[in-house]
């Protein structure tokens, strides 16, 4: 049976009936957004319509539990998995679950989902809302993003059921962007992380501190922003860094049309320079790395050093005989051994580092 057929409310009723989300439409057909969008939006009516709920089956009936509802959900070749992003293919949920955290700095999924189901279930329904609305807010960024530097999908049919987003900003690998590089921030007096764990809300801290639009009206305090992001002696979620620059840092979010949760999972040196060149020269704004971090796996990483998970910040790059070294905001000292803010770093080792940290995923 070919769904794309049913049209928009066809799937969506289809995908309610099933109780799960299906395929928006085969990369041939000409889809529609709401084709495309169907999974997220059935996911919504369900969490929204009482009515609908009944309609699905017994499992509908049962008490709502968070950690039920957080499948993830297609969109046309992609995956959108709540409150951990979008990925090329779906991630088995329970596992994640059960996973630890990434030592100090990072949070683990199954600890975020802890934090979330301490609300009260009415805002815990509303927060998962909101999150699949993002989604469906985003899809066009992020479907458009991946057809054309990875592959997934076909960019064609996309740029048709997204019409607002203009072709120019489209990436497109392979072009110069700048063939020099281009530098965000040169210095700062944004601080090195005050605690071993406060890595996130240093790096976001950095971020407030030169946002075009509220730099210097915002706190740029890590204590604050550590208060924002949730964090814990266990890290921060790199869902709530998103979820705050987004909500605080409006100069930045606008440059990019909302930061997203993205899997940088099979990318090739060269994904990674378009990602850059996109983000740093034709968006100028920076990115949200989360890497995972030692000597063999960094230029600037002192010698017997390491990290767990961690974030640091994408603010430039440069070009040097067609390699190209990423400018980056480093909050952690390593004890002490590195001092300077700003480092430069091959975008060979940054994928390196992502690469060796289980959830290989950024922010852009």
């Amino acid at each position: 049976m070919s769904y794309a057929k049913l049209g928009g409310a066809g799937l969506a009723a289809l995908a309610l009936f099933l109780g799960s989300t299906v395929p928006a439409a085969a990369s041939g057909d000409h889809a529609s957004r709401d084709e495309i969008l169907a999974g997220l939006t059935a996911a919504v009516h369900k969490l929204e319509e009482p009515t609908a709920m009944r309609s699905v089956g017994p499992a509908s009936t049962r008490a709502f539990r968070l950690r039920d509802s957080l499948d993830c959900i297609s969109v046309d070749e992609q995956y959108f998995c709540p409150f951990q992003g979008w990925y090329s293919e779906p991630l088995n949920i329970q596992d994640r679950l059960r996973e630890a955290d990434n030592d100090e700095g990072d949070l683990g999924f199954g600890e975020l989902v802890e934090q979330l189901e301490t609300l009260p279930v009415a805002e815990q329904k509303a927060a998962l809302v909101e999150e699949l609305n993002d989604a469906k807010g985003s899809a066009g960024k992020v479907l458009l993003d991946g057809a054309a530097l990875e592959g997934i999908g076909s960019l064609e049919r996309l740029s048709g059921a997204f019409p607002e987003i203009s072709p120019a900003e489209i990436p497109r690998p392979g072009t110069d962007g700048g063939s020099s590089g281009r530098i965000l921030v040169s210095s700062t007096s944004a601080g090195k992380q005050e605690r071993s764990y406060w890595c996130g809300p240093a790096s976001a801290a950095f971020m407030a501190r030169h946002d075009p639009a509220v730099g210097g009206k915002v706190s740029s305090s890590q204590s604050a922003w550590a208060g924002y992001l949730g964090t814990t002696k266990a890290g921060t979620s790199i869902y709530n860094i998103k979820t705050q620059v987004n909500k605080r840092l409006t100069g930045w979010k606008s440059r990019v049309n909302g930061y997203v949760v993205k899997s940088v999972k099979g990318w090739s040196d060269g994904t990674w320079r378009a990602r850059f060149k996109d983000t740093i020269v034709k968006k100028r704004a920076p990115i949200v790395l989360h890497p995972k971090l030692s000597s063999k796996v960094s230029d600037y990483v002192p010698a017997g050093t390491s990290t767990g998970g961690h974030f640091n910040v994408g603010v430039g790059y440069a070009m040097n005989g067609g390699q190209m070294k990423a400018w980056i905001f480093e909050p952690y000292s390593f004890g002490g051994k590195l001092k300077t803010k700003l480092v430069w770093d091959r975008i060979s080792m940054v994928k390196k580092a992502h690469d060796a940290h289980p959830q290989k995923n950024i922010a852009f």
